[in-house]
């Protein structure tokens, strides 16, 4: 699903909490490079399709760089795209988990599994 405001990922992630789930929120714009390398090489390998089934899948598309893409940005700290922010079952974001720029495959199916464990 692709959010565009802080309002819409937070309605996400409380819909995620109380559905006790894992939430994955990317960071895309069309500009971006590493976040189109990451689509073709990570995001479109299978084993990474199947671990990613246990998260639910939000894209913060700041594309436009409206000042609500601006503020999703800031709420995080991040200058731009790409960066992969990982929120555990209570909805808190497990900072040691992010991904930060491009990721190969095996590498991303590991930082997945270790933010699964937490």
């Amino acid at each position: 699903m692709v959010i565009h405001s802080p309002a819409e990922l937070d309605a996400q992630l409380s819909k995620a909490k109380d559905e006790k789930k894992f939430v994955l929120l990317d960071f895309y714009a069309d500009w971006c490079i590493s976040c189109k390398e990451m689509e073709v090489n990570t995001f479109a390998n299978p084993e990474v399709s199947k671990v990613l089934q246990q998260f639910v899948l939000l894209q913060a598309d700041v594309t436009k760089n409206s000042p609500d893409n601006q503020a999703l940005l800031k709420r995080f700290g991040l200058f731009g795209p790409p960066g992969i922010l990982i929120f555990n079952q209570g909805s808190q974001e497990l900072q040691d988990q992010r991904v930060i720029g491009y990721m190969p495959p095996q590498r991303f199916i590991e930082r997945l599994k270790k933010a699964l464990a937490h």
